[in-house]
């Protein structure tokens, strides 16, 4: 059976996640940063952020950096934006549950998506897609209760 071109663009997802699953940290939170304490469901309980520059590093990526687990939004952001590490970094996306953010090659253009699992934001990443160009995912993750 051939796949479609949503379906090509979610292998691409995964297999980009699968590759980089190491990444992580690039939005991940720091066990010293965060507050600590047993895993709570989601619904508000957490925010994430992942900001992002327009300037790109030597692997000709975007700069992004990003945080989970935060007990605000605003400092989801500060953080996330403390983390991309340029001067002209702003908040890309927020999110209380997964979030995923990958580069479409062909149309040099940042994507996001985000979801209740890590699976989800990969899929709705991919929308953003080009169906046949390249995607790196660079950056993924879930808030505390989330999956």
């Amino acid at each position: 059976m051939e796949m479609t071109a949503f379906q090509r663009r979610v292998a691409i997802a995964a297999a980009s996640l699968a590759a980089v699953t190491a990444m992580s940290a690039a939005v991940a939170s720091p066990a010293s940063a965060n507050p600590t304490g047993p895993d709570t469901p989601s619904g508000g309980q957490y925010w994430g952020s992942i900001a992002n520059s327009h300037r790109f590093d030597d692997a000709g990526y975007p700069q992004i950096g990003g945080y989970v687990n935060a007990r605000t939004k605003a400092d989801a952001e500060a953080e996330a934006i403390s983390a991309c590490g340029q001067s002209d970094c702003k908040t890309f996306l927020d999110f209380q549950e997964c979030a995923v953010a990958a580069w479409d090659a062909r149309n040099k253009v940042l994507v996001a998506g985000r979801g209740p699992t890590l699976k989800a934001a990969i899929r709705a990443a991919a929308k953003g897609l080009d169906p046949g160009g390249k995607a790196k995912i660079l950056g993924q993750g879930c808030n505390k209760g989330s999956g």
